[in-house]
């Protein structure tokens, strides 16, 4: 493939070989017309504008010179249409070269030259002017990415200040729900702590049979005197009654009997006189024949209950010998020897390990 020195694109047609430095180039590129072609291509000695040519010789010496050939005035059209059809000529007023069997005169040698570097200028001014249209697009594309970065930055700055106010006001809504919690676990404390107080004075009684038209007081002065405590009912028992069990599902067991005592240390010594009657049985208050087991303790709060039934649970997982209630407060304890512990809350349960 030979590429032409002056426009440095690939010669597809005849090119013009140099031959002192072997370099190729277009007809069109040294402004040679079609008469001038002919002519070189009947040569074998064609020299490029930019190779030196020999010294002029000043003695008398006669040179042979080669035979010229004649003169071809028919390519003055061709060399015309091929002027105007040819982009990259030089131009009319730049001379043609002449092709001699002698070497041209030094000033149409520079002459040629200079045409030349003029031709490779104007090719790269050309090259250059495309450059330059194309940093133009260049520098209108990164403009315009320039301008919608900035939008997108004023969007993201808005955006985050956005963010963050709602953060802040975030943070002081959490800061207001942490003290809600607060003062909400507060309240439920002494929520359950005032359920469990207003119960202080009462007693228990689970497994009494109920009958029509039965007198509880009378039955609470009995389970006095089998346990040998000595009980006025005008003047220490406050109220007695039945109360419905929260989801009882079994309505052939009856309903427990809680006696309000006026006396909270009158309850207390009630309470651990009738603890004292071990495997109490109805029979035994008044209902011959009646087995079942009557099991009386300090009236617990649904909370406590719960509590209750919790400790057990664990407490016989953990293999704890026991589990019970004093003064309204569920205690559990691993053996004789190890410490007590009150379970208050569901986190103290945590303590049975």
């Amino acid at each position: 493939m030979k590429i032409c020195e002056g426009c440095s694109k690939q010669i597809k047609d005849f090119a013009l070989v140099c031959c002192k430095c072997k370099k190729c180039y277009h007809a069109r590129c040294l402004n040679i017309n079609t008469a001038q072609l002919n002519k070189i291509k009947r040569c074998s000695n064609w020299t490029c504008p930019a190779c030196p040519t020999k010294a002029v010789r000043h003695d008398d010496t006669p040179v042979k010179g080669g035979v010229e050939p004649e003169e071809d005035t028919s390519g003055s059209d061709a060399e015309s249409d091929d002027r105007a059809s040819n982009p990259r000529s030089c131009g009319a007023l730049t001379p043609t070269i002449m092709v001699t069997d002698s070497h041209p005169a030094d000033t149409n040698s520079l002459f040629n030259t200079i045409s030349l570097q003029m031709s490779v200028l104007q090719n790269k001014m050309t090259t250059l002017e495309t450059i330059k249209n194309e940093l133009a697009n260049i520098k209108t594309d990164i403009a315009d990415i320039k301008n919608n970065i900035s939008t997108r930055i004023d969007e993201m700055e808005n955006r985050v200040l956005e963010v963050e106010t709602k953060l802040a006001t975030l943070s002081d809504l959490q800061n207001e729900l942490i003290t809600l919690k607060e003062k909400v676990n507060c309240m439920l404390e002494n929520n359950i702590k005032n359920d469990q107080w207003v119960r202080r004075s009462n007693i228990q009684i689970n497994g009494i049979p109920h009958k029509k038209d039965e007198n509880l007081i009378k039955v609470i002065a009995n389970l006095a005197e089998k346990c040998g405590y000595s009980l006025d009912p005008k003047t220490d028992i406050d109220f007695v009654t039945r109360v419905a069990v929260k989801n009882d599902v079994d309505s052939s067991y009856p309903k427990p009997i809680i006696v309000k005592l006026l006396s909270r240390y009158k309850k207390d010594d009630l309470l651990s006189c009738l603890r004292r009657l071990k495997d109490l049985k109805a029979s035994d208050v008044g209902f011959p024949g009646n087995q079942n087991r009557v099991y009386i303790n300090d009236h617990l709060s649904s909370y406590n209950k719960m509590l209750l039934q919790k400790a057990k649970l664990m407490a016989k997982e953990k293999k704890y010998s026991y589990c019970w209630v004093r003064n309204c407060t569920v205690m559990v304890r691993q053996n004789d020897n190890s410490k007590i512990i009150h379970i208050t809350s569901e986190e103290s349960l945590k303590k049975i390990v």
